[in-house]
């Protein structure tokens, strides 16, 4: 949500009029859709240009978003991890979210990727 101030010169200084409040609903068809991929075992991202506390805001709204063990990192934050640590939360995430049908090859690609680390 965004806040904007209106204010008028009062000779005096300053005399705020009103605050209006802007705000971007995420789209039920877009909830619905990150529903529908999540359930099919697809790993769904959001990047966004958005501060932080607003990419986390839109994010549960929008349901990717739900535990204490979802991810939300600024470009600062994944710019400081190596590629080996980004692989690691990436296939933690999978293991915890897709449906235990999808789970077999998710989770050997990503045991896939270790094997060839270490």
């Amino acid at each position: 949500m965004r806040l904007l101030a209106v204010a008028k010169d009062s000779g005096d200084g300053m005399e705020l009029v009103c605050v209006l409040s802007i705000r971007d609903n995420v789209r039920k068809e877009a909830v619905d859709a990150i529903k529908q991929v999540r359930k099919a075992g697809i790993q769904v991202v959001m990047v966004t240009g958005d501060r932080k506390e607003t990419a986390v805001a839109i994010a549960k709204e929008a349901g990717l978003i739900s535990s204490p063990d979802d991810v939300a990192m600024t470009s600062q934050e994944m710019a400081e991890k190596t590629d080996d640590e980004l692989k690691a939360i990436l296939c933690a995430s999978v293991r915890q979210k897709p449906p235990r049908e999808n789970r077999a090859g998710i989770e050997s690609c990503c045991r896939h990727d270790r094997g060839r680390s270490e």
